[in-house]
């Protein structure tokens, strides 16, 4: 019996034993447990906090670094580029891709500590991974279209305001068809290249973009206006090809190019048309007519090769001014089709005037002197049409006045011999708007000696009117 009671005794203190050793061995698994719930718990709190603010990382990387792709593809000025114009889209893209970039760093840098303590909780580890993954793109898209949203409301006004300048600075430039002319090279431009008056950097594209819409700031701090022609013309400009200083007005160029070889008239022409558009013409059309300068032709470094004649005419019913040039080359620089060519105005002139003089007696002289005339004809033909790519079967639209000089009466009595029919047969086969003049002026204009302008009057009428439709 004693024995039974040592036993059972033993018995019992062996099961309550093994109990406490599994109550231990269960408390001790629900801690581990509690412990990687805890981690897990842990790791998308951390993963939480980590993504509310990757958005705001990102767009410190990504926003005010530098000018827009889009801004250096299409200009390359040296000003400052205003942000909200093409810039602050860019930094939305470049923000959106950031933000992305940042969280996959924090999941780099949570495995990078986890690895310097030598503890690797891959439980924590994939929580954060997984929660930063799903708050960042809810926190991303959030966020995205609050930044999207903020920018386009302050941008929709200006770019109003930008289509409103532009328009109407392209509509006034188009209607009024302003255009400048070079007075050294004569080459014709649209808009000059600009000088800042500060630093000296050239302004190549002056006008409403994403430097700026009335002003825009040069990368020296300097303010230029760029909208308005009247506050532009303020700035100094320069020529886009020869880069010598020019003076831009708010006028249409007008360009006559007078021809003929040498010593046929040509300059006593323009005097005789210069007088005519002074005294007769301005009265009769009601035109305010200014003689303004002349000045050298000087293509390719040549001195001498001839002058420019610029008269300003101006009218309540223009649209705009009409400043005249009068090209008055030496004959001798007709001789050749690279002459010719040099002379850079016959790519846009406007009109011509083909000088024939009539003042020789002897037949031998006429001869030779209505071959020369011939001659040069076929060299200006060839070159118009070289110079302006236009085909052999088409007719150069360029209106051209035939004027002989020293005559009175009928011009087709003298174009009915055999050169001045080759004559006439070449100008109605060339050309879309010519017309035969008679005129009488001296050969040899001398101070002090009044020109005939009423043998000019009508020839200046109809290459003005033929040149521009407003000076009809």
């Amino acid at each position: 019996m004693y024995r039974l009671e040592v036993v059972w005794a033993g018995m019992v203190d062996f099961i309550i034993k093994v109990l406490l050793g599994a109550l231990i061995f269960i408390v001790l698994i629900g801690l581990m447990n509690w412990l990687r719930l805890i981690s897990v718990i842990m790791g998308i709190l951390e993963g939480f906090f980590k993504s509310l603010f990757s958005y705001f990382e990102g767009a410190k990387f990504s926003i005010g670094n530098g000018y827009s792709e889009r801004g250096r593809k299409k200009f390359s000025d040296p000003a400052k580029e205003k942000y909200f114009f093409y810039k602050q889209y860019e930094d939305f893209k470049n923000t959106w891709i950031s933000s992305s970039g940042v969280n996959k760093g924090k999941i780099l840098m949570m495995k990078k500590k986890m690895q310097e303590k030598g503890e690797v909780n891959f439980r924590k580890l994939i929580a954060f991974q997984i929660s930063l993954y799903v708050f960042g793109n809810i926190f991303k898209l959030i966020y995205s279209f609050i930044h999207l949203l903020v920018i386009t409301i302050i941008s929709i006004p200006i770019y109003i305001f930008y289509c409103i300048v532009k328009t109407v600075h392209k509509l006034r430039r188009v209607r009024r068809k302003i255009s400048n002319v070079c007075p050294n090279c004569y080459e014709k431009f649209e808009l000059p290249y600009y000088v800042c008056v500060k630093c000296g950097r050239v302004h190549k594209n002056l006008f409403p973009s994403h430097y700026g819409i009335l002003r825009r700031k040069c990368v020296c701090g300097e303010a230029i206006p760029c909208s308005f022609l009247k506050e532009t013309n303020k700035v100094k400009a320069i020529c886009p090809s020869c880069s010598r200083e020019v003076e831009v007005k708010e006028n249409v160029p007008i360009c006559i190019s007078v021809i003929g070889p040498k010593e046929m008239g040509k300059t006593p022409f323009i005097f005789s048309a210069t007088n005519a558009l002074l005294n007769n013409i301005s009265e009769e059309k009601q035109w305010n007519v200014k003689a303004l300068k002349e000045s050298f032709i000087d293509n390719d470094n040549i001195d001498n090769e001839g002058k420019v004649y610029n008269i300003s005419i101006n009218s309540k019913k223009f649209f705009s001014e009409k400043l005249l040039y009068m090209f008055d080359v030496s004959g001798e620089y007709f001789n050749n089709k690279d002459s010719i060519k040099r002379q850079k105005y016959y790519r846009y002139v406007d009109g011509l005037v083909f000088i024939i003089d009539n003042s020789f007696k002897e037949a031998e002289e006429y001869n030779l002197n209505m071959c020369e005339v011939n001659d040069l004809l076929d060299r200006i033909i060839f070159t118009l049409r070289e110079i302006r790519q236009i085909k052999l079967d088409e007719l150069i639209d360029i209106p051209i006045a035939v004027v002989i000089n020293n005559i009175d009466g009928n011009t087709h009595e003298l174009l009915e011999e055999v050169e001045g029919e080759r004559i006439k047969r070449k100008f109605q086969y060339n050309f879309s708007d010519y017309k035969f003049f008679s005129g009488k002026f001296l050969k040899s204009y001398e101070n002090g000696v009044e020109d005939n302008t009423q043998y000019v009057s009508e020839t200046v009428k109809w290459i003005l009117s033929e040149a521009s439709r407003e000076l009809n």
